[in-house]
Order: C-alpha cells, then structure tokens, then sequence
C-alpha cells in the first residue's frame, strides 16, 4: 500500500449524507406516497393486461397441438417421411405450448401488491411518523432508515470535476438516477473551466478590475471550485496568473501593426523603458495601458518612430531646453488606440 495512489474522485460523506436524506425524505412526502399508490395501480393494469396475452398465447399453442395430433394420427404409418414430419411439427407444438404455459405460469406467480384503504391510510400515517422520526433521530437511527428504504447506493463523479451521478437503488427494486455537485481544489477542475477562463478574459480585456470581474461572474451564475464560495476578486487574479493562455493575452498580446509594446519601443529608441513611459505620461507619445500586469502599449508607425528618435536627440545633454511643440506633439492622425 506504500505506493497506492490517492484517489482524487472523492466527496465528502456530509455532502452524500445529506443529499440521500433530502431523497429519503422527498420519497416519504405524501405527494411522493401518492404517486408511489399510483405506479402501483398502473402496475396491477399492466400486468392484467400481460396476463391476457399469455393465456391467448397458451390457447394459441394449444390449438396448434390439437391440429399438430390429429394430423399425425390420421396419417399412414407405412409413408414413414411424412409421418416423421408430422411427429416433429407436432413435438414442435408440444414445446411452445410448455414454453407458453410456463410464461403464463411465471408471471401469476410474481403476485402483484394490492392495497385496501385502510392499508393506504396506514402507509401514509407511517410515512408521517418516519418524516417526524428522521429529525429527531440519531446518525445510528437515520441510517437504519436508510436501510430499510434503500438496497444500494452508487456514486460516480464525471471525469475528476464537480459533477457527481449518484444512483439510488430502492426497496422493491426502484432505481433512481440523481447529480449534485462536490467540493473540488481547482478551478482547472470545474466542467466549465474553458468557458469560464473565456470569460474572465474577455471582462480583463475589456478594462475591469478584478473585484468588478467576479462581481459578474457571480451575477451569471459561475462558482468557485467549493461550490458554495461565489468567485472572489483574489480568486480572479490568481486564475489569470496560472493560466499561460491568460498570460500571453494579457502581458504578451499580439498587437496589431505600428504597435509596440514599451520595452521594444524603448529598445528600438535606444532609450530606457522608464523614460518612453514618462514621455507617455506627459503627452508626448500616444498609448494605452492593458488592465492586467501593467503592460503598456504605444502607437508608433514609421513616421511616428522617426519623431520620436528625433525628440530623444532633442533632449540628449544637461540643461537642454523643452522640446519644439513639434517634437513633443504626436500627429492627430497618429492618436490611434489599441
């Protein structure tokens, strides 16, 4: 066992407990008991009318033994072919009928339940008593209600994320199909993670704030690996910051043509990176400044280069005076945005 694997498709047993005993107690509710009366009825018509099927089969077979014998009995023992043939269709008939018969025999047997309506009456008022029993019973006595009510219970969780089948195996044979949700440590986890993970970076892109991006994001519905944890702001900035597609989108983007990030701007200027964004801050360069991680991004076409060396040139020295409006002014046409 020193080398077994932990197994990850887990749930915790207080969220499994409660939700059989949500069923448990749905299935006692008297709309659930009516229902239950109901099935039963259409059971017992069901099977009345299977039973009319098998005893016409039964007649059915009986008459094509009774042809199967006469023709077998009147036929000339000399012609022994066409005796033989009739004694194997008539041996023919005689297993059908068997086969018909047992069926017919089988299904009378399974006797159906039959309810009077003091039975009824008693069944609900237990039904109320159990209900009542339940909250105030100990762990010990709710799980041997639980016994009594189901044979089995399976539980599958879909492929490692919240999604959890639970199928209920019921007293008398009744299967029940059901999903809840579990707590998981990931958002990578979650069925819908692609989607969400689209969606923090569309409402990043679009200028939010973090806190402003789960403040949607719980408006829409999304949740966080715990389920019953709406998405906070902090939870938004750290899911960015593991995502590598989030990260290239963000602080490496693919920008359009004439667009420079900072630090290749200030590369291409031979300038330092702080004193592009200072020229940025004074007016002097157009850009705009992505909402996450600080990246900033400067329109600068062919035209719009060349000013800029020239207004780095200008300023080459001590004491050197403002630049030319010239020079420090980008063109209007140039004032373009990301």
């Amino acid at each position: 066992m020193a080398h077994a694997k932990t197994c990850r498709n887990t749930i915790r047993c207080a969220t499994l407990d409660e939700f059989i005993a949500t069923k448990l107690l749905e299935a006692l509710a008297p709309a659930a008991v009516d229902l239950s009366m109901r099935v039963i009825e259409d059971e017992q018509s069901r099977r009345e009318q299977l039973d009319q099927l098998h005893a016409h089969r039964v007649s059915h077979a009986t008459y094509q033994v009774d042809i199967a014998d006469r023709r077998y009995k009147q036929v000339d023992s000399a012609n022994r072919l066409v005796a033989a043939r009739l004694e194997r269709e008539w041996e023919t008939a005689l297993s059908e009928l068997d086969f018909a018969q047992n069926e017919l025999d089988a299904m009378r047997a399974r006797q159906p339940i039959h309810l009077s309506d003091s039975e009824r009456s008693q069944l609900h008022s237990t039904c109320q008593d159990i209900t009542a029993l339940w909250h105030s019973a100990t762990n010990v006595e709710r799980k041997q209600i639980a016994r009594l009510l189901l044979q089995r219970v399976e539980v599958e969780v879909h492929n490692n994320s919240e999604r959890v089948g639970i199928r209920l195996h019921w007293s008398g044979g009744y299967e029940s199909q059901h999903e809840t949700t579990r707590v998981v440590s990931q958002f990578k986890q979650l069925e819908n993670y692609s989607e969400l993970m689209s969606r923090v970076l569309e409402l990043t892109l679009a200028g939010m704030s973090a806190a402003h991006v789960a403040n949607v994001l719980e408006s829409e519905g999304y949740r966080s690996p715990r389920s019953d944890t709406p998405i906070s702001g902090m939870m938004v900035q750290k899911i960015l910051l593991e995502d590598a597609h989030c990260q290239s989108q963000l602080n490496a983007p693919k920008l359009p043509a004439d667009h420079w990030q900072a630090a290749d701007l200030a590369r291409e200027l031979g300038i330092r990176e702080r004193k592009l964004k200072d020229w940025v801050t004074r007016g002097w360069a157009t850009a705009t400044q992505r909402p996450h991680g600080r990246t900033w991004v400067i329109y600068a076409d062919e035209q719009e280069v060349c000013r800029l060396k020239q207004l780095q040139c200008s300023q080459n020295g001590q004491g050197k005076p403002k630049p030319p409006e010239h020079l420090r002014t980008p063109s209007a046409d140039n004032r373009k945005s990301q």
